[in-house]
């Protein structure tokens, strides 16, 4: 049976999408996924497809097979979708700013869809249950691209808008390769990331993020299950042949964002011993790191270590790290087939039991039940709350 799928492969989330799509393929059908560069040289009908519709063109009605959309980027779903919740990805990028006590913040929206103003939306509603807001950074005509004439042109009024922001200031990039831009921006204007703007895009797209300068800092979507509920989704219209033709009945099932992937552009904290503490933090945590350790290498004893965690975060390192750990975890679970042991090992834990605890406490589900259910809702830790 051959599946068509039309969504492109040149960023990460896609990848991650067809990731999906290939899971549940081996675990239930034999289907053969033909992509839409591979449609030419194949001979047959297609049996259903799954579709990035992103202008809204196919309906449930005009479509002559079933078919699942993946793209959250028109004002309204023509087909049954599987898409990206992204009114929670502003929620989780706003909490990920508050954390760090910062106290101004801006957002960075330049494309016109749907999934763009659900980010900002979210982001501007978090911010407002804790009392701030938010500046725009312009329409989607703002920055096109750096090398562009009409960035270069308006290189003054960027100035005046970046410039205008009181620092330290928290900006949130609804799509990684936009917040990758804004950060040459900055630097082109002598603006420091993160010691004046802390910088999160959208995506995790590695290669964006990593060449990013500095390194980028992420939302993380739930792409891999977008894939996989959208392939199983299909499956049932398939089997079933219940497929929705329209109206008011189209499923849309929101998948949500699995974590901040912390990498340099959002390492803002206003005690320097703990910006260094959280940077070791964020990429030690899958060791068996010890706090009395940590503050030797910091140079602090571990009670002036633990001070300045409750002062700034409001819990002590060792919280810090249990919660890194059970949130790499959480994502583990949902995006590998990993052994329970081994996803305690790789994320710190000295024993499965320690893990198990840590999970039935923090989330009141043991490792099997997070596994089975899809995506858990990671905990949101005392230091994910403003002030």
């Amino acid at each position: 049976m051959n599946i068509f799928l039309h969504l492109p492969l040149d960023n990460g989330h896609f990848r991650e999408v067809l990731r999906g799509i290939a899971a549940f393929r081996a675990e239930r059908t034999d289907w053969s996924l033909v992509h839409r560069q591979q449609k030419r040289s194949l001979q047959g009908d297609f049996a259903g497809m799954i579709v990035a519709d992103f202008e809204g063109r196919l309906t449930a009605k005009s479509s002559m097979v079933p078919a699942v959309n993946i793209s959250n980027s028109v004002p309204r779903f023509g087909l049954p979708s599987v898409i990206s919740d992204d009114t929670e990805v502003g929620r989780l990028a706003a909490r990920h700013f508050l954390a760090q006590r910062l106290r101004s913040f801006a957002v960075f929206a330049p494309v016109d869809t749907r999934y763009a103003r659900e980010r900002e939306q979210g982001f501007s509603d978090e911010l407002a249950k804790h009392g701030f807001s938010c500046q725009g950074l312009g329409g989607r005509t703002f920055f096109a691209s750096l090398g562009d004439d009409s960035v270069k042109e308006n290189l003054a009024a960027v100035a005046v808008v970046l410039n205008g922001l009181p620092l330290p200031c928290g900006v949130f990039a609804v799509e990684d390769f936009k917040a990758s831009q804004l950060c040459q921006i900055a630097r082109a204007l002598g603006l420091r990331v993160p010691q004046d703007l802390a910088v999160l895009g959208v995506n995790n797209d590695i290669v964006v993020c990593e060449t990013c300068l500095p390194p980028l800092s992420s939302v993380e979507l739930g792409s891999f299950r977008i894939g996989y509920e959208a392939a199983a989704l299909l499956f049932s219209y398939l089997r079933n042949g219940d497929l929705p033709r329209g109206g008011t009945s189209l499923p849309v099932k929101r998948i949500r964002p699995v974590r901040v992937v912390n990498r340099m552009s959002s390492q803002f904290f206003a005690d320097p011993v703990v910006a260094r503490a959280m940077r070791i933090l964020r990429e030690e945590f899958g060791t068996r790191l010890k706090i009395a350790d940590l503050a030797g290498r910091l140079g602090v004893g571990s009670r002036s270590l633990e001070s300045a965690f409750q002062r700034t975060l409001g819990e002590s390192p060792r919280e810090v790290l249990t919660s890194l750990r059970v949130d790499e975890a959480i994502s583990l679970l949902d995006s590998t087939d990993l052994s329970f042991t081994e996803i305690a090992y790789r994320c710190g834990f000295s024993e499965y039991k320690h893990f198990a605890h840590q999970l039935q406490k923090r989330l009141g589900k043991s490792a099997s039940e997070i596994r089975a259910g899809g995506h858990a809702e990671a905990p949101q830790s005392r230091h994910e709350k403003a002030r």
